[in-house]
């Protein structure tokens, strides 16, 4: 093989995965790989093809396939990959490089290397799908098997010269206060009571599905838990010809959330889980109410999101709530989960919705998936902050805090200015021209946690 050859080729959808590119280019330079990828070397205005095919045949040692949905429609990736293999072919059968040149590295979970292109059913692998820094381990330990040439010292200048070309040059921390926005909202008002009413008919209720329509309201064994009234209770439970409750266990909220309660029927861990659900069932039909749709996610979680009007669109500019990607109509949306620590607050947490028509959900998590990496990686913190500001503000009417009902006479208050916080230092943002610049467009144009129902 020629010895020139010193090169880790990295071949990818742009600009759908530039971001994982970017970062295991600069990885494997940072360990004194010399790599060659288009969103590191490449400058604007030179022959793509050209500079691709012979850093290919000429320079590479290790070609670098980054397999994903969405690189199975890029000509240009999908080039390479030919251009790889006929370099592939070529080489001598003696080369012990031969049948070690192409690496197909798998990005997407349940993606066949098949699926994208025979030639990788009988690639080498590297898996990403579990974990970028596991597939790094696995890449660096193959690298080193193979021999393959670094400097000892790590390629920390041309990380450096990179680095510098997308964030100023003077970035640094700086000595400046900066007021910083979370996404937690405060509660500022909760009923003064958790109301427990014993009643004996449980699947005469549950075979009613009344529990999912009535304001905050849950079974826990044989006893309904809500914040409304016997009253209100009662006048429910008639309309099912069942019993009527009589009498009612009073748990203090402020007990339930500072830990300080306990009866012999329900632990406070109860209590605080019944409490936490009830508040997320309370928002869910708040935001249903307010006319948005509804869209149920795997991890359990419930998005709202603004449906096109046939009129106008929500807001434009960073607040922007309903666009276009190409065919299809992006919608921004958030879902909510309460938080009882340190403080009694709603964690909204944003996401990006597609229609076809502005109003019915796109089947299908693969396309959901894609497009919103592509949607999303052109938004920094600021369009994020200030679509949830003006989502929050279209729901409240700009009237103020956001009153829950969750009994005819019981509410529960959440304010529409987030939690914020204030550090001592700041620093400089990215270019993010310099950045974008780098992500070649082919094409027009970014949730997993733990169930936060459950408390530990």
């Amino acid at each position: 093989m020629n010895n020139l050859r010193k090169k880790i080729y990295i071949s990818h959808a742009n600009p759908e995965d530039n971001i994982f590119s970017r970062w295991l280019s600069l990885k494997l330079m940072s360990f004194g790989y010399e790599v060659w990828s288009d969103v590191i070397q490449l400058e604007l205005g030179v022959d793509f093809w050209r500079t691709f095919e012979n850093e290919i045949r000429n320079n590479t040692k290790r070609f670098l396939f980054v397999a994903s949905w969405a690189v199975k429609q890029k000509d240009n990736a999908l080039r390479e990959l030919a251009v790889a293999e006929d370099t592939r072919k070529s080489m001598n059968d003696n080369d012990p490089d031969k049948a070690k040149f192409m690496i197909a590295v798998r990005y997407t979970p349940d993606l066949p290397f098949g699926k994208i292109d025979p030639v990788l059913i009988r690639t080498n692998a590297a898996d990403f799908s579990h974990g970028w820094a596991q597939g790094l381990a696995q890449v660096l330990e193959q690298f080193d098997k193979d021999g393959i040439t670094r400097r000892e010292d790590g390629n920390f200048e041309r990380v450096k010269k990179w680095w510098n070309s997308v964030y100023s040059s003077n970035n640094s921390i700086q000595s400046q206060r900066e007021l910083y926005s979370s996404n937690w909202f405060p509660i500022k008002r909760l009923p003064e009571f958790l109301r427990v009413y014993r009643y004996r008919a449980r699947k005469k209720l549950e075979q009613a599905d009344i529990i999912d329509v009535y304001p905050a309201a849950r079974m826990f064994k044989n006893s309904i838990v809500t914040f409304a009234s016997m009253e209100e209770v009662n006048r429910l439970l008639k309309t099912l010809d069942g019993e009527v409750v009589d009498n009612v266990t009073l748990i203090p909220v402020n007990g339930i959330i500072s830990n300080n309660h306990e009866t012999r029927f329900m632990s406070n861990k109860e209590t605080r889980n019944i409490l936490i659900e009830l508040i997320n069932k309370a928002w869910v039909q708040f935001f249903s109410r307010a006319g948005l749709n509804k869209y149920d996610m795997a991890n359990g979680r419930v998005c709202h999101w603004i449906p096109l009007s046939d009129h106008e669109t929500p807001h434009e500019g960073k607040g922007q709530l309903i666009g276009v990607q190409k065919y299809k109509h992006w919608h921004f949306g958030i879902s909510g989960s309460t938080k009882l620590y340190p403080f009694p607050a709603i964690s909204v947490r944003s996401h990006i919705v597609f229609t076809y028509d502005g109003r019915t959900i796109i089947e299908g998590t693969a396309i959901q998936h894609r497009s919103r990496r592509r949607q999303g990686r052109s938004w920094w913190n600021a369009h994020w902050r200030d679509k949830l500001k003006c989502m929050i503000s279209l729901v409240s009417s700009g009237e103020g805090d956001l009153s829950i009902p969750v009994g005819e006479r019981e509410f529960l208050v959440v304010g529409t200015t987030s939690t914020q916080f204030t550090s001592e230092v700041s620093y400089l943002s990215p270019d993010h021209e310099a950045l974008l610049a780098q992500d070649l467009t082919e094409s027009e144009w970014d949730d997993v946690e733990p169930d936060e129902n459950e408390e530990e």
